[in-house]
């Protein structure tokens, strides 16, 4: 692709038109999602639930503990999508990789995705189940599965 020619000679808005492009899928694939860009970073995230930790197995525990901590989810962005570029003399050459079955998780434990210390990674699978259901979300995805 030739930025200088047809386009704008600038790489960092065409990182962010690829992101926009990627935000843009993700919503018409499933409209209750809700991806986003960050400033520091190149990519696209999603909000996907923060594992818990330190959950008790202890049968002390009662049924209405157990209840709140369920409605306590937490979320925060995790990366579904990473963007590389290339350019020479504004000749662009680029990659788009959106995460979408959850198979592909473990391998991002041993590596640090993107460089990105600390981040976490998800899918559009994950984001899916994990988030609330709405009635309208339940009539969508049986007139859109596509999985």
């Amino acid at each position: 692709l030739n930025l200088q020619r047809n386009y704008v000679p600038d790489l960092h808005w065409y990182m962010r038109a690829l992101e926009q492009v990627v935000i843009q899928a993700v919503r018409r694939l499933d409209d209750s999602l809700q991806p986003a860009r960050q400033d520091d970073t190149t990519g696209v995230w999603l909000p996907a639930v923060v594992p818990a930790v330190g959950s008790s197995n202890d049968e002390d525990d009662n049924e209405d503990d157990n209840e709140q901590q369920q409605h306590q989810v937490q979320y925060e962005q995790a990366k579904v999508a990473a963007i590389g570029v290339h350019a020479r003399r504004w000749i662009t050459q680029h990659g788009l990789a959106v995460n979408v079955e959850d198979h592909c998780l473990p391998a991002f434990d041993n590596i640090v995705p993107c460089g990105l210390v600390g981040k976490r990674v998800t899918t559009l699978n994950a984001c899916r189940r994990q988030r609330p259901a709405s009635p309208n979300q339940n009539n969508n995805n049986n007139n859109n599965n596509t999985t």
